[in-house]
């Protein structure tokens, strides 16, 4: 069954003591805790092991298979595009009739199975290319009828296991999404499309802990995400609904602590609070389990679909789930949110802007907000619940922030098309580019002298003129104090009208 899609805002946090941090869905307290000295690691690895077999079902006979499979997925991931080439159609973990974790590549030509396996990856032939996929939820991004409230149409995400474009409906507008998507998309765009319809709204799920809680001078409370840092100022990242610019915050004992610095919702989620009472909150690289223990903060490596990944906040504590997809949309009825990451954690209201990191301690991003039923607090008694993520590379590049570790990351392209035959035609070519970014990045197109380049966080195109027959060739790179990532393309200059 499905619910209403909300925003998790809610009210308080709890006083810290040397040894007694809680694993917020936002790291951010926790590694802004007055704590002198983290807690115990052990106390923390046994818990997340503890809310994997609880929340996933993988109990101690499994974890160690599934681990080896996690760390096998980042380096296909990273292999597999660029070895299938225009075929290549996602990734993800999957688990098999026997309980086995398996990385599985999707290909839209049987032609790229062999280069597939020769990844060590399960491979499946499907109908339609990540690029085409991608392009139908760009379309849909891009109209403007997309934007309204009233259109019925509650979230969309990529789905590469179904390979298709899933778009949800508000309850008992079915009808009226599938207008809406048909009248952006078309007959034919709407091949790649999968309706279905929820029974709830999208909210937000606003409440203040990285893990921990922080209350608001607005009266709400959110949970912390990840100890940030921009120059000499110290921080944490959080949901952009918790507060707006100048919102001032403090812990649920009423000592001061910070203000909303940046803040941006709807159309993303994204925001960050620079502590003014550094004395009281020093930064920490480790986030509460609110069990007296920690998860190191070892980086922003992104984890691939069906990987399993693990959340803190105040209100519901620490929950442990599996991404679903990415680049989802939400229609909070406040307002539409793009780039966001679809997940099957549980949340209730005050665990927004907490925390999500993998088992490993990868950094994934803060919580948006989630499907709730009607009525309800949290939707951790679904049977399937559904939990919309910001991811972190985004909110970091928009503000100017590094995540506070040690292990940084170089930047990630994480889907590349080129061109965009959406865009392109009639003598103009476009290309873009999706890419993840722990910290601040630079974006260079080059091989071509005309044209115009432009984005936001997380997303970079390029369009220009050309001739008839030329043959084009265009390389974006994105490039940050950690390393350099790059893909290039050559093709000759579209001919077909523009849509």
């Amino acid at each position: 069954m499905r619910y209403p899609i909300q925003t998790l805002a809610h009210r308080r946090r709890h006083a810290l003591t040397a040894g007694a941090l809680s694993f917020a869905v936002a790291a951010s307290l926790t590694a802004l805790s007055c704590a002198a000295a983290p807690p115990n690691a052990n106390a923390a690895e046994t818990l997340i092991h503890a809310a994997m077999a609880r929340d996933l079902g993988i109990d101690a006979a499994r974890l160690p298979q599934y681990l080896a499979t996690e760390t096998r997925s980042y380096s296909i991931a990273a292999k597999a595009p660029a070895a299938v080439g225009p075929a290549f159609a996602g990734h993800w973990i999957d688990t098999g009739q026997d309980g086995v974790f398996r990385n599985v590549v999707a290909v839209a030509h049987p032609t790229a199975v062999a280069r597939v396996r020769s990844l060590g990856a399960d491979v499946r032939v499907v109908d339609y290319t990540l690029a085409q996929l991608e392009a139908t939820s760009v379309a849909l991004r891009r109209k403007n009828a997309m934007r309204i409230a009233s259109n019925g149409i509650a979230s969309w995400y990529v789905d590469v296991k179904s390979n298709r474009v899933v778009v949800t409906a508000l309850p008992g507008q079915l009808a009226i999404a599938r207008a809406t998507a048909t009248s952006a998309l078309g007959d034919a765009g709407m091949r790649t499309v999968r309706m279905i319809e929820e029974a709830g709204r999208p909210e937000t799920l606003i409440g203040v802990i990285g893990g921990e809680r922080y209350n608001m001078s607005n009266g709400g409370a959110c949970s912390v995400g990840f100890p940030v840092k921009r120059g000499a100022d110290i921080g944490f990242a959080t949901a952009g609904h918790c507060g707006t610019v100048g919102t001032t915050t403090s812990g649920t004992d009423g000592t001061a602590q910070g203000i909303f610095e940046g803040s941006t919702f709807p159309n993303v989620d994204r925001a960050w609070v620079k502590i003014t009472n550094a004395s009281a909150w020093p930064l920490r690289d480790w986030i509460t389990d609110h069990a007296g223990g920690f998860v190191d903060i070892q980086g922003t490596q992104q984890a691939p679909i069906g990987a399993a990944i693990c959340r803190s906040g105040f209100r519901t504590g620490f929950r442990c789930g599996t991404v679903l997809a990415f680049d989802a949309t939400a229609n909070y009825g406040s307002g539409m949110v793009f780039g966001l990451t679809n997940t099957s954690l549980c949340a209730g209201h005050g665990d927004s802007g907490g925390s999500i990191i993998t088992p490993a301690g990868q950094a994934q991003g803060v919580v948006s907000g989630g499907v709730l039923p009607p009525g309800a607090d949290d939707n951790c008694g679904v049977a399937m619940p559904r939990t919309f993520i910001q991811p972190l590379g985004p909110l970091l590049s928009q503000f100017g922030l590094s995540l506070y570790t040690s292990r940084m990351a170089p930047p990630t392209i994480t889907n590349f098309v080129c061109p965009n035959n959406g865009d392109s035609g009639g003598g103009v070519f476009s290309c873009y580019a999706l890419y993840h970014s722990g910290t601040p990045e630079t974006i260079a197109w080059t091989g071509r002298r005309q044209g115009t380049s432009g984005g936001n966080p997380g997303w970079t195109e390029f369009s220009g003129p050309c001739a008839a027959r030329e043959r084009v060739g265009i390389r974006v790179t994105v490039s940050n104090n950690f390393g350099a990532a790059t893909r290039s393309a050559s093709f000759t200059c579209p001919s077909g009208p523009r849509r």
